[in-house]
């Protein structure tokens, strides 16, 4: 596969995650736990989410489970199916991802409860086979 076109995919891949789970987001905004219990909602998010997985968000990209970590992370496992690490460049699929992660999370006006709450958004990649590829860790002091 060559470079353009993945790098296409990718864009529309993390675009699609975000997209579909800023939906999610904004309807747990309207319920605005306290910053104390915002954790424990977060359980509750990752639960909901979990419900519908595997979940495929185009032909290429499967978001497989959701995970809210202690800390106040919440790490998206996604399978790239058309993706085999072995021939894939992966620090440049991860240096493309990760700035349009970042501009996301900063602009995003359903992502404010997730910025004030300073959460961090992990993002596991893995291939078809289930090898793992990379993470992109964004942490609060990244996109505020």
């Amino acid at each position: 596969m060559s470079e353009a076109p993945q790098r296409n995919k990718i864009v529309f891949t993390v675009t699609a995650i975000i997209t579909g789970l800023i939906f999610y987001f904004g309807v747990q905004h309207l319920m605005a736990p306290d910053k104390a219990d915002f954790e424990q909602e977060m359980v509750k998010i990752a639960a909901d989410i979990n419900q519908r997985c595997p979940l495929m968000m185009d032909a290429a990209t499967r978001l497989d489970n959701v995970m809210a970590i202690p800390g106040k992370t919440f790490q998206y496992n996604i399978t790239l199916m058309n993706v085999e690490v072995e021939h894939a460049n992966l620090e440049s699929m991860k240096s493309f991802i990760t700035p349009r992660i970042i501009e996301n999370i900063k602009t995003n006006p359903d992502l404010e409860q997730q910025r004030q709450n300073k959460v961090t958004m992990s993002y596991l990649y893995k291939d078809k086979q289930g090898t793992s590829m990379f993470k992109v860790v964004i942490t609060p002091e990244m996109y505020q």
